[in-house]
């Protein structure tokens, strides 16, 4: 409960601030960079489960 009073009080002192980061990032879209990474993570995952051996049932 308090955690809360104390987010509520620096967003109201902040609210400019905190509101335009918010919003400037929520809206931006993402970089190539960012989407270069998370190709490359869904491809070695994909590998990743490729080489596990698949379990049987008995």
């Amino acid at each position: 409960m308090m955690w809360e009073l104390l987010q509520i009080t620096i967003l109201r002192t902040n609210s400019k601030i905190v509101g335009t980061h918010t919003f400037r990032k929520f809206f931006q879209p993402p970089n190539s960079h960012h989407l270069k990474l998370s190709k490359r993570s869904l491809w070695l995952s994909q590998i990743f489960l490729q080489r596990i051996p698949t379990l049987t049932l008995l």
